[in-house]
């Protein structure tokens, strides 16, 4: 039998993974353990050459720090509210629970407050 044509997609979000997992500093064997899988499931994912399923997807996320989305959408954070997103997970997750209960209070008065153009005030 002959070998079966990788699909462009997955090698696509296989990179995605193999990038994180970069910028993180992690190896196969590294992240492999991080999500119980073999060496070689994380080859092959990267690689292009075997479909995760929901679950390894999220695990994966959740170790490289980005959402499902990043890894299946053809064009990640195409969507500016993604990267916003994004961005504020980032900040939050570095800060304390009163520092986040601190950034929501606020979040919500900022979102309450409504906005003029200056140009417009009489």
């Amino acid at each position: 039998m002959g070998k079966e044509a990788i699909d462009p997609y997955q090698i696509k979000y296989g990179h995605r993974i193999q990038m994180q997992s970069d910028a993180k500093h992690l190896t196969q064997e590294q992240l492999a353990s991080m999500v119980h899988k073999s060496v070689d499931t994380i080859g092959k994912i990267e690689r292009g050459e075997w479909w995760p399923s929901i679950q390894l997807l999220i695990d994966l996320g959740n170790v490289l720090d980005k959402s499902i989305d990043y890894f299946l959408m053809d064009q990640p954070y195409a969507n500016p509210k993604y990267e916003l997103n994004a961005e504020l997970a980032g900040i939050i997750n570095n800060c304390s629970a009163p520092q986040v209960h601190l950034i929501v209070d606020m979040a919500k008065l900022i979102a309450d407050t409504p906005l003029t153009d200056p140009g417009t005030e009489s």
